[in-house]
């Protein structure tokens, strides 16, 4: 299999057929997979499978064969739009967040393929949930949620809640959020793990984990004048966010 692939899904209005764009990056080669009804929302890539949601709420499983993608089967239909989804590769496993709160995890390739949930969990999140997370701890496997009110959920993998921790404004009101990832830090103590969570009040709020004790504040005066809609580790030390300010930002911890 060649790689690297760079992947972008398409907006669409509702009910209108939508295309993601594939580009073979050492090639150039390029290739439109069809499929999808309305705005794509979320892509995962995972060795040799695609993953794609959104809009028409079913997720879509694509694989890599003779040189160029096909799909390969459409997982069962959450009820909401499907806002993110996770790959846990070593476990074969799929989990996709819809923005009613739902979390659907499925098993993919040879041994572990299931069209329908192994197992669903309903985040109880109030109001849309935005973002999802998957935090791998030795042999175990947790989930992070979160959402527009302002809470951030940690789930084992049987579906137990264990943490919830409520995210607030500088007038300790909810601050909802739009996006999280967890990116490492160097330290005199060895290296340890950030939570950054992007907010509504369009600050980027971070957290030594896995405690969640407060670890500072990003504000708008020394970063995006608007919200930030996705975060993503970059090499090292560094995080990527991208925001409604058109901007895109490089973060590194010194």
């Amino acid at each position: 299999m060649c790689f690297p692939w760079l992947f972008a899904g398409l907006s669409a209005a509702p009910g209108t057929p939508a295309a993601i764009r594939a580009w073979q990056m050492e090639s150039g080669a390029t290739q439109s997979l069809d499929g999808h009804f309305g705005s794509i929302y979320c892509l995962r890539q995972g060795g040799q499978y695609l993953f794609s949601g959104g809009e028409d709420m079913g997720p879509k499983l694509w694989t890599f064969q003779e040189s160029t993608w096909v799909p390969l089967v459409e997982l069962q239909k959450h009820s909401a739009q499907i806002q993110a989804m996770e790959v846990a590769s070593a476990a074969e496993t799929l989990v996709t967040a819809d923005r009613g709160g739902v979390l659907n995890c499925y098993g993919y390739g040879e041994t572990n393929a299931s069209p329908a949930p192994l197992f669903t969990i309903n985040t109880a999140h109030t109001a849309a949930l935005m973002s999802l997370n998957i935090v791998n701890e030795g042999d175990a496997i947790f989930l992070v949620t979160a959402g527009l009110d302002g809470h951030v959920k940690v789930w084992s993998q049987e579906g137990e809640l264990k943490y919830d921790q409520a995210v607030t404004n500088q007038n300790n009101q909810p601050s909802g959020v739009t996006s999280l990832a967890m990116v490492p830090e160097n330290t005199p103590q060895g290296e340890q793990t950030v939570m950054v969570t992007a907010c509504d009040d369009k600050a980027l709020k971070l957290w030594a984990m896995p405690a969640f004790d407060r670890r500072g504040i990003l504000a708008s005066r020394v970063g995006h004048m608007d919200v930030v809609r996705c975060l993503a580790k970059g090499p090292g030390f560094s995080f990527f966010s991208g925001s409604m300010d058109s901007k895109i930002i490089v973060w590194e911890f010194q």
